[in-house]
């Protein structure tokens, strides 16, 4: 079966102070209004994907993966469109709830910190500025297109400061895709992102680094994903997740039904 843990790593959130998400960024992106819809669809919109993982012992674990984008709902007086993110391994299915909303500067993700904050002292919980959301993708998306996706920015004393999680995305090129779906095969073009992670949860320790790609085709959505498993889970569903940190999986689009 396709593995997904779900832990919240303690050693990383004693250390947070500061919690800072993509709304205070550095993003950078040339001056092109060309906007593009490369996340499109609205309530009913579906997607079917392949997936291949192989964990830290090389082993291949398939499965099917099912999006579908439900009612918009409001959170804390924001609009949100509620997906269902469904796994079946053809023995299990695992479902996730995420909600995302679409603007003219990007996706964004709404992120639940009451995990965060349940295992913060209360000593310090009054020093964390938390924000709710993460950005996925930067509008327009172009050559040059940086931003930061998710951050957490540790400040121990005056002057001395670290980040135990840094998730930042860029746009690396455009490129002609085949996809092979169940009516039969196409050619797109699709934007390829890539996301990097590092991961810092001690100061004695060596920074851990993840990266995933995406593809993404206008009027369609994300095509194709590659890369660490740990961190395409935190991208799909907008959890921390820290499961096998060796695990790397694919998923190839199958079918999709825009509304």
């Amino acid at each position: 079966m396709i593995k997904k843990n779900i832990v919240v790593s303690a050693s990383v959130c004693a250390f947070i102070l500061i919690f800072s998400f993509c709304t205070s960024d550095n993003s950078t992106n040339p001056a092109d209004q060309n906007l593009k819809n490369y996340y499109p669809g609205t309530e009913g919109t579906t997607y079917e994907y392949e997936i291949e993982q192989h964990d830290s012992t090389g082993t291949l674990f398939t499965a099917k993966r099912f999006v579908h984008y439900g009612d918009e709902i409001q959170i804390d007086t924001v609009s949100y469109r509620e997906r269902s993110d469904s796994i079946d391994d053809g023995t299990t299915v695992t479902e996730n709830i995420s909600y995302f909303r679409k603007t003219a500067t990007g996706v964004f993700y709404f992120v639940d910190t009451t995990g965060f904050l349940g295992i913060v002292p209360d000593s310090i919980r009054n020093l964390i500025s938390i924000q709710d959301e993460m950005r996925l993708l930067l509008n327009p998306l172009s050559a040059g297109s940086f931003w930061p996706v998710f951050r957490v920015t540790v400040n121990l004393q005056p002057g001395f400061s670290f980040k135990p999680i840094d998730l930042s995305g860029n746009f690396v090129v455009q490129e002609d895709l085949t996809l092979n779906l169940e009516t039969g095969t196409t050619i797109v073009t699709a934007e390829k992102v890539k996301y990097d992670l590092a991961l810092m949860t001690d100061l004695n320790q060596t920074v851990q680094r993840f990266s995933a790609y995406f593809w993404y085709a206008e009027e369609i959505g994300v095509i194709k994903i590659e890369g660490s498993s740990l961190l395409i889970n935190i991208l799909l569903t907008g959890e921390l997740s820290f499961g096998d940190t060796t695990s790397t999986e694919k998923h190839n689009l199958l079918n999709y039904d825009i509304k």
